[in-house]
């Protein structure tokens, strides 16, 4: 019986120092990952960036001014080559509008409408599901990155 209360009393412990582990790390994505966002131009402040080395890579590719110029594909995304292969992590994720994520190593991928397949996430763009379709649903945009 005191095996079982001594388990028993750890449980909630472990669970609350892992809580606070990831609100940290979640705390510290946007502050840690220094790029700024542009579509055709138009600065996107409201991006958040996953904390990643993928991300970290681009982060450092933007500080000559990254410019991916992307395509329109399936009616669903907008996708390019950033010219070099970087760091990834795939695994099976379900976009949803708005998200950045990198394919094959080698491709940033921004969704307008909801697919699934394996990617490494990148980032999310915090903006409501019609501007996103408005910034995303042309033949072809140009999506670049610049360190600040």
């Amino acid at each position: 019986m005191k095996k079982l209360f001594i388990f028993l009393s750890l449980l909630p412990l472990s669970g609350c120092a892992k809580s606070s582990d990831n609100n940290q790390t979640n705390s510290n994505n946007q502050d840690e990952i220094k790029m700024k966002l542009y579509i055709d131009e138009k600065l996107i402040e409201e991006v958040s960036w996953e904390n990643n080395d993928s991300t970290k890579a681009l982060e450092e590719l933007s500080q000559n001014k990254l410019i991916i110029n992307m395509t329109n594909y399936g009616g669903f995304e907008q996708t390019g080559l950033i010219g070099q292969d970087i760091a990834r992590h795939d695994s099976k994720i379900n976009t949803i509008p708005g998200d950045i994520v990198l394919y094959n190593g080698n491709q940033i991928s921004v969704f307008y409408k909801a697919s699934q397949w394996s990617y490494t996430k990148l980032g999310h763009i915090n903006l409501d599901d019609e501007k996103i379709k408005e910034l995303l649903n042309k033949s072809s945009i140009v999506f670049t990155l610049e360190h600040h």
